[in-house]
């Protein structure tokens, strides 16, 4: 199956995952495909705090917020690895 060209992998690692009542700060590494080729090498490894009870679309929106332009407007397709 190929994926399309304008989609960004995230890999969650599940070192370092860190709960409380309230947030989970999650590790993730980003692997850049297609056109994202050229993402700074500082920005491969996210570290991103969201609230337990959000949506996918908050930890999306957390992830694309860190990357800055132009990949924050590109959507992103999360794994558990």
């Amino acid at each position: 199956m190929s994926r399309p060209s304008n989609f960004l992998t995230i890999g969650f690692l599940h070192l370092g995952v860190k709960m409380d009542d309230n947030n989970i700060t999650i590790n993730c590494l980003i692997a850049p495909i297609g056109k994202l080729m050229n993402i700074l090498c500082i920005k491969v490894m996210q570290s991103i705090t969201i609230h337990r009870g959000g949506h996918y679309s908050n930890l999306e929106t957390a992830i694309q917020s860190r990357l800055g332009a132009p990949f924050n407007k590109i959507p992103l397709k999360i794994c558990i690895i």
